[in-house]
């Protein structure tokens, strides 16, 4: 997340100031592939060029059996090597930490580039902007005095949500690299059905996996109406209906309802590939579909085994997901695009 932060922010930011230029370009196409890229396939990838290819990093692990782990009271190896001044451990445990910290950041820095971009290009056109620049105050004193401060605003909030999804990903991360926490321990936990409840509530399938999804995201979907309830039964157009004698079923249905489905389709078209991550993700940690059923979180999990010789059976299936949930995404930005009349500006 640090990572995720310190280049997030700053290239986000930069992407809004150059808008549609090529600095806006790189970080909206990083962006987009940061959100469909699955951290496992991810973390696969880097392993095959860093470790099978390059040979420059370690496979797994945070250090190596036949090295003694500094000691120290946090039990973080980087930072109690840093404690007692013990550089050679600091950087075995750097190496270690390089590629499932850069798998892990990825999807997050994407999103805060993405968050932290539209943020800005909504405050530059804010009135004060304007009023301060007719002031003739420089465009460096104002983006970072006044700008910044109100576009960051909505990006940490985005981050401290992201926080709790980051613990989530951490059982991907650490299922490919053999990281021991919290992540890799619940996994095995499930898998050995030692914790007896939660895999008998899961189960495994299509169905429930179907069933799980919808029961942990109609949620938002009922925060999102409300709101757009909320909002549109205060305009004018509303006001005028109440006037002229029409009750609530038939402002629902013939006017509120109409003017609120343009955010829902967008959301569902985004989640749409996150369904499909979703599932996936669940195969490859052996919780999801089963085999013989084709599943490419499934087959990519199983093509493990095979790699680096015949590293093409986990390519395919890893691309595969990439260029749905790309798909979905893009889908997602057109139909904002579309239907917003802000996004249009």
């Amino acid at each position: 997340m640090l990572i995720a932060i310190v280049l997030g922010i700053p290239l986000g930011l930069a992407a809004a100031v150059y808008r549609n230029g090529l600095v806006d370009y790189l970080t909206r196409t990083v962006a987009l592939g940061g959100i469909a890229m699955p951290r496992f396939f991810l973390g696969l990838l880097l392993q095959l060029m860093f470790v099978s290819w390059l040979d420059i990093l370690p496979l797994s692990g945070r250090f190596p059996l036949i090295e003694i782990p500094p000691e120290g009271p946090t039990g973080f190896y980087t930072i109690d090597s840093i404690l007692a001044g013990d550089w050679y451990s600091l950087t075995i445990a750097l190496q270690h930490l390089a590629l499932p910290a850069f798998a892990m950041s990825l999807s997050p820095l994407a999103t805060i580039m993405r968050m932290m971009r539209a943020s800005t290009i909504e405050v530059l056109q804010q009135d004060f902007v304007m009023t301060e620049r007719a002031l003739g105050i420089s465009n460096t004193k104002i983006l970072f005095k006044y700008v910044l401060k109100n576009a960051v605003t909505s990006t940490l909030t985005v981050i401290g949500l992201y926080v709790s999804w980051l613990l989530g990903g951490t059982v991907l991360v650490e299922t490919v690299f053999d990281w021991p926490g919290l992540g890799l321990s619940a996994t095995q936990a499930i898998l050995s059905q030692d914790f007896m409840p939660v895999a008998a509530a899961l189960g495994t399938g299509v169905t429930n996996m179907i069933i799980a999804i919808a029961i942990t995201w109609w949620p938002a979907y009922a925060r999102l109406v409300r709101g757009e309830v909320i909002g549109k039964k205060e305009e004018q157009f509303i006001t005028a209906a109440k006037a002229l004698g029409a009750g609530w079923p038939r402002i629902l249905g013939r006017h509120i309802l109409p003017n609120i489905m343009s955010p829902i389709i967008v959301k569902a078209s985004l989640d749409m590939g996150f369904a499909v991550l979703t599932v996936a993700s669940l195969g490859f940690v052996g919780i999801g579909v089963k085999a013989p059923t084709p599943e490419w979180g499934t087959l990519l999990s199983v093509a493990r085994a095979d790699m680096p010789d015949y590293w093409w059976t986990a390519v395919f299936p890893g691309c595969a997901i990439f260029l749905a949930v790309l798909a979905f995404n893009l889908l997602g930005d057109g139909l904002r695009d579309v239907m917003d009349p802000k996004a249009r500006r």
